[in-house]
This record gives C-alpha cells, sequence and structure tokens, in this order.
C-alpha cells in the first residue's frame, strides 16, 4: 500500500526560504549617537569657556569669531533631541518640546535679523562678555546660524514624516549640512561671504563643524527611507555611495585648498594650479574608482560563494527531508508531532492500519483524543513533565480503535525546546477485542 505522511497547515513548511538580513553599516549606525554626543560636548565645552574666559573653548583660533552662548545652550538641546528620538515609533514629547524651541528661537532671530525687531535670546546669557555698547559686531548669533537652528528644528520634528517615502526629515538635514559645509568651506579659502552676511557676525567655525555632525545625525535617524537606504545597503550602489560621495566632496576641497596655498605663496602661476589641480583630481578619481571596482568584486565573489553553499546547504536539507519522509512513509511505528498545547501537527501514514483513522482525520485533534478512557490522564502527566522541563519521557496506553476494539502501544516521547514541539513514537505491543477497563502501566 502506497501511504504518505500527512502535516496539518500549522506544521513547519519543508521548503527553506532564505531571506538575506541586511544589517546597516556600524558607521552609519553610531551616526546619531554620536551626533547627539558631540553637540551637546561642543555646547558644554563653549559654555565652559565662557564661564572661565577661556578663549580655545569659545573661538579655537584667537582670530576667530566666538560661537555664542545662546548658539551653545541650543546645540545641546538639539543633541538632547536626537538622542531622545533615534528610536523608531518612540519619539516622547519631550524630544518634540526641544526641536520646537530651536525652530521658534532660530525663526525670531531670523525676524530680527529683517526687521527692527529684536528678541535677544542670544543676549540672554552673559550679556556683559558679549561686547561693548559701542562694539560694532558684538557676539550675537549670525543669521546663518539662525537658518541652520530653523533647517534642524524642522528637520528634528519631522523624523517620522514621509509622503510616498519622500523625508522631509532627511531634506531638512540635508539643507542645514549644505549650510554648515560652506561655512566650513569659507574658512578654508578664506571666502567670507561663505561664512557670513554683510554686516553681520558670521557664523563660527566650530558651529559649522557642529551644524555639519548634527546633519548627518539627523539624517541617518531614519534609514528606511530611498534617500537613505541609498547609503545603507549593503548591495554594491551602497558600498559606491558610502565611498564615493564623501571622498569626492573631501578630495575635491581639500585639492582646491592645496591649489590655492601654493598660488598663495608664489610656487606657481594660476595657470599652471589649474592644470595641476585638474591632472590630481583625474589621477586620484581613477585610483578611487579602481579601488572601488576592485572591492565590489571581490563582494560578488563572496557573495556568489555564499549562495552557492546555502544552494548546497538546502539541496542537503531537502534530501535529508525526503529521506525522513520516505522511513515515516513505510514505518510500522505510529509517529506524529504535537505543537505546544498538545494538539496534532504531523501523523505518520502508519495511524490507518493500526487505529483505522486516516492521518487527515486526526491533525489539528487533541492527542488525548487517540486514548482511551484513564489512560489520557497517564498522557497528560507525562505531558506536563515534559512541558516542565523533562525533555523525554516513555509510557504506555490503550488507544480506542476505529471499530471500538483497543490496543495497547508504548509510547517514546521527546520534547525541542528550540521547535517548541514534541515528537511521539508509538510502537504497538498488544491488541484487545473488547472494551472492558484495562490498568495501563506508566
Amino acid at each position: 500500500m502506497n501511504r504518505t505522511v500527512t502535516h496539518s497547515p500549522a506544521a513547519a513548511n519543508f521548503n527553506v526560504d532564505i531571506a538575506e538580513e541586511r544589517a546597516l553599516p556600524p558607521l552609519l549606525a553610531a551616526l546619531p549617537a554620536f551626533g547627539s554626543a558631540f553637540a551637546i560636548s561642543v555646547g558644554a565645552l563653549v559654555l565652559v569657556g565662557w564661564t572661565l574666559d577661556l578663549e580655545l573653548l569659545k573661538r579655537i583660533v584667537p582670530a576667530f569669531v566666538a560661537m555664542n552662548p545662546a548658539t551653545a545652550v541650543f546645540f545641546i538641546l538639539a543633541g538632547l533631541a536626537l538622542a531622545l528620538s533615534r528610536e523608531h515609533k518612540n519619539y516622547p514629547a519631550i524630544a518634540k518640546a526641544l526641536g520646537s524651541a530651536i525652530l521658534v528661537v532660530g525663526t525670531l532671530k531670523l525676524i530680527g535679523v529683517a526687521s527692527d525687531f529684536h528678541p535677544g535670546v542670544d543676549q540672554l546669557l552673559f550679556a556683559s562678555k558679549l561686547g561693548s555698547p559701542g562694539d560694532p559686531l558684538p557676539n550675537r548669533m549670525a543669521p546663518n546660524t539662525a537658518l541652520s537652528f530653523v533647517l534642524l528644528g524642522l528637520a528634528l520634528l519631522s523624523l517620522d514624516l514621509t509622503v510616498k517615502r519622500f523625508s522631509f526629515s532627511q531634506a531638512f538635514a540635508l539643507m542645514a549640512g549644505f549650510c554648515a559645509l560652506l561655512s566650513v568651506t569659507g574658512y578654508a579659502y578664506g571666502v567670507k561671504s561663505f561664512y557670513g552676511l554683510a554686516s553681520f557676525i558670521p557664523m563660527a567655525l566650530h558651529t559649522a563643524v557642529t551644524f555639519l555632525v548634527l546633519s548627518a545625525g539627523v539624517f541617518f535617524a531614519r534609514t528606511s527611507t530611498p534617500l537613505a537606504q541609498m547609503f545603507a545597503t549593503d548591495e554594491a550602489h551602497g558600498t559606491l555611495a558610502r565611498r564615493l560621495f564623501p571622498l569626492v566632496v573631501m578630495v575635491t576641497l581639500f585639492l582646491g585648498w592645496l591649489r590655492l596655498k601654493g598660488e598663495e605663496r608664489g610656487l606657481y602661476e594660476p595657470r599652471f594650479g589649474t592644470a595641476l589641480f585638474a591632472i590630481t583630481l583625474c589621477v586620484l578619481f581613477i585610483l578611487l574608482v579602481r579601488w572601488t571596482i576592485a572591492t565590489i568584486g571581490k563582494m560578488e565573489m563572496d557573495r556568489a560563494a555564499t549562495n552557492r553553499q546555502l544552494l548546497q546547504s538546502k539541496l542537503e536539507l531537502e534530501e535529508s527531508l525526503r529521506q525522513t519522509e520516505l522511513i515515516l512513509n513505510h514505518a510500522r511505528e505510529l509517529i506524529c508531532t504535537l505543537d505546544a498545547g498538545g494538539r496534532l501537527l504531523t501523523v505518520s501514514a502508519s495511524c490507518e492500519p493500526l487505529l483505522g483513522f486516516g492521518a487527515s482525520a486526526l491533525l489539528g485533534r487533541p492527542f488525548s483524543d487517540l486514548l482511551s478512557g484513564d489512560d489520557r490522564q497517564v498522557a497528560e502527566a507525562a505531558m506536563r513533565q515534559i512541558r516542565a522541563g523533562l525533555s523525554a519521557g516513555n509510557f504506555t496506553t490503550r488507544c480506542e480503535r476505529r471499530d471500538g476494539s483497543l490496543t495497547s502501544i508504548d509510547w517514546s516521547v521527546q520534547s525541542s525546546q528550540h521547535s517548541q514541539k514534541i515528537y511521539c513514537v508509538g510502537r504497538q505491543t498488544t491488541a484487545f477485542t473488547d472494551q472492558s477497563p484495562w490498568g495501563a502501566a506508566s
């Protein structure tokens, strides 16, 4: 007779589906935490500098402008808001309040720049140290600093606001980062219009650097959007994005700075400097592309080797499952699998000659339905012991056949803590033709 093992819908599927779980690169995963810690640290150090009159902490270089104390305070608030809002769907009200405060202060300062209204939020701390009454450029919050705070506040408030997977927060963070990068470039190249506006005090260098780091942290605080996934994925295009984007920016700016310094020192004329800049940029980009191609090639080879190993493992598993199913289909023992609640998940085809029931008729029913009379208590006691921690057990029960006769079956039971399933193997020992009470051995 051709017999087959029957599985319930709740049974484990024999098809092996291997899904690749992509992990966020450690550097990107650490950016939000690093950005918040960096902003809080810089803000605290600047406040210490204003308190103790330490110029190194206030302005880094004596010739540079000092960071306004209010700017330092709002960097601390921004760092706290970013730290509190790193987890998805867990954005505390206090983080929203901090983001709102940053947005309001930046907006008030911009209104003050464009009108005669002066809120004075940047003069609340250390007012006597911010400049004398006749000082043409007292230390105030710079207009581009206020604009960056507006963008950063909007980015923090809209962290989870997306429309068709477009993240407004990341767009605002990019704009704030661009303002910061413009200021850093202005300091490096000596272009004051990049970091200062007209007669207003310019943005401090460490203010620009802090905005740059904070913007990167906010950008990667949510990585499920396509814009962030372009950097977060471990596919080839993710590797290209993580390597090429920062290197293109840094290499181009650094080579431009070298060219400028060489011209300032009279090492070469402007035409020579331009040609040298172009050819150096070409060579470095060729080396960069070569390095990236080699890395991607190695990644593809490793991925192909991994896929071959997974395919081989899948084939071996399928063969093992076929052999197991073949054994079950021809075994004389009654073999079944139970879930944690004691219901039948799989039943071998031998149940029909042993009990007279087809396997499909037993699936989903409690294991105790196979047993007769008081023997159900024996099985239930053994099952309780197994659930309590006993890995295996043996007991004997009577099972009632479909025609009403009884048969004695010795059970060997094994539990799996990993799969939360119970595996039972029963061997027939004695057949009964009456239904008189019978004491089960345990």
